[in-house]
């Protein structure tokens, strides 16, 4: 999407894989990349997100169990993405 820094990373380290000197340099500037990226502003606000969607769907004091799923039924032709 606009503005996220990964895609942009994503290509950096395979160039740096393609690059490199050696399998090992390649790995060490993917991990580095790695780092860079999981410590941004951008991962910290999506881990936010993340675990604040969980949280929410998490009441106080109620407990409930799923019922057991007697019937299942697919609807669809299974086309969705076939463009």
């Amino acid at each position: 999407s606009r503005g996220a820094e990964a895609p942009a990373v994503i290509v950096a380290a395979v160039e740096a894989a393609m690059n490199a000197g050696s399998f090992e340099a390649g790995l060490a500037e993917e991990g580095r990349l790695f780092v860079e990226l999981s410590n941004s502003t951008q991962a910290k606000a999506l881990q936010y997100v993340f675990f604040s969607e969980r949280l929410m769907s998490k009441v106080d004091g109620v407990k409930v169990r799923p019922k057991a799923i007697v019937r299942a039924a697919i609807i669809g032709a299974g086309t969705m993405g076939g463009g």
